[in-house]
C-alpha cells in the first residue's frame, strides 16, 4: 500500500490590481479589482493529478475562488500552486472591490488529506491589514464603510507625444501610496513591444533619469514629466522603436518595502493610449 502523501502550507505570495478595463480583451466581466494568490507548500512531491482543490476564501464565508489544477499551474520543482487573477461581483456589481485581511487557503488531495492556512493579508501599501477587510477603486460606487481601504489609484495622462526619436509622456497621479512604475509601449494590434525600467528604484528610491529628469517622483497630483528615447526601454525581441503605438502606465506601491529587497504588492494600470 502506498503512503498517504502529507505537505504543509507555509507561504502566500500575493498581488492585487486596479485595472483599467482596457486591460482585458476577455474573461473578466470589466471587473477593474483583482488579486492573484501563490501557495507554497512543503513535505511531500504532489503531482497536479494528486489535488482534488486548492481555494481561498473568508472566514466563515461560504465564497471561495478555486485555483486551476494543472500543470501549469502546479510548480512541482518549486512546490507553488499559482492561481488565475480572481475578482467578485459580491461586494459590487462591476468587480470593483475585493476582500483583504484573514483570508484562509485550503489544499486537498484525492486521497482525502487536506490542510488549510490563515494569512493576513495586507492593506495596499501597508505591511498588516489594520482591521480593513476590503479594498476598492475608483470604479466604487457602494458605501466606503469604515473596514474599507482605497487601493493605488490609476495614473491620469495630461499630454502624450511621439516623433521619431523622442516620446514625452506627462501624467498625475495623486496618491500616497504611489511609490514607482513604468510605461509599457505596444503595437498597432495590441501586442507589447517594450517597456521602461521603474521610474522609482525599489528598495534603494533612486529615481529614473527618465521622470522629471530624475529629480522627483509626484504623488501628490503634480504632474510628472516623462522624456524618452531607445535607449530607456528594454525591446521585446524582434520589436523596435517604430513598431511603438500605444502605451500604458503602470504605477505601484512599495513605500512599506524600503531598504528591503522587497518590491510591491499593490499595482494599478492607466488606461491604453494611441500616440
Amino acid at each position: 500500500m502506498l503512503a498517504r502523501r502529507k505537505y504543509r502550507l507555509f507561504r502566500i505570495w500575493w498581488v492585487y490590481l486596479n485595472a483599467d478595463v482596457s486591460l482585458w480583451s476577455d474573461g473578466f466581466s470589466d471587473a477593474t479589482c483583482l488579486a492573484y494568490f501563490s501557495i507554497g507548500y512543503s513535505g511531500d512531491d504532489i503531482a497536479p493529478s494528486d489535488i482534488a482543490y486548492a481555494r481561498c476564501h473568508k472566514p466563515n464565508s461560504e465564497k471561495y475562488w478555486s485555483f486551476t489544477i494543472n500543470s501549469a499551474s502546479v510548480d512541482t520543482t518549486n512546490k507553488v500552486i499559482r492561481g488565475p487573477w480572481f475578482y467578485t461581483t459580491d461586494l459590487s456589481a462591476n468587480g470593483s472591490a475585493f476582500p483583504i485581511g484573514n483570508m484562509i487557503f485550503e489544499v486537498g488531495l484525492n486521497s482525502g488529506y487536506a490542510v488549510e492556512y490563515d494569512f493576513d493579508i495586507p492593506a495596499p501599501g501597508q505591511l498588516v491589514s489594520g482591521g480593513y477587510e476590503v479594498a476598492y477603486n475608483e470604479d466604487y460606487l457602494g458605501e466606503k464603510l469604515p473596514n474599507y481601504v482605497p487601493m493605488l489609484k490609476r495614473a491620469s495622462i495630461t499630454s502624450y507625444g511621439k516623433d521619431g526619436t523622442s516620446i514625452a509622456i506627462n501624467f498625475k497621479l495623486d496618491d500616497p501610496l504611489f511609490y514607482s512604475g513604468n510605461v509599457t509601449f505596444y503595437d498597432v494590434a495590441g501586442n507589447q513591444v517594450g517597456h521602461t525600467g521603474y521610474m522609482r528604484t525599489y528598495g534603494t528610491g533612486t529615481i529614473a533619469p527618465f521622470v522629471n529628469n530624475g529629480a522627483s517622483l509626484h504623488k501628490d497630483g503634480t504632474e510628472n514629466k516623462i522624456v524618452l528615447t531607445s535607449a530607456y526601454i528594454d525591446f521585446v525581441y524582434g520589436k523596435a522603436y517604430s513598431d511603438i503605438a500605444r502605451f500604458r502606465i503602470f504605477a505601484s506601491d512599495g513605500f512599506q518595502y524600503l531598504g528591503t529587497s522587497h518590491t510591491y504588492d499593490c499595482y494599478s494600470a492607466g488606461e491604453l493610449t494611441a500616440f
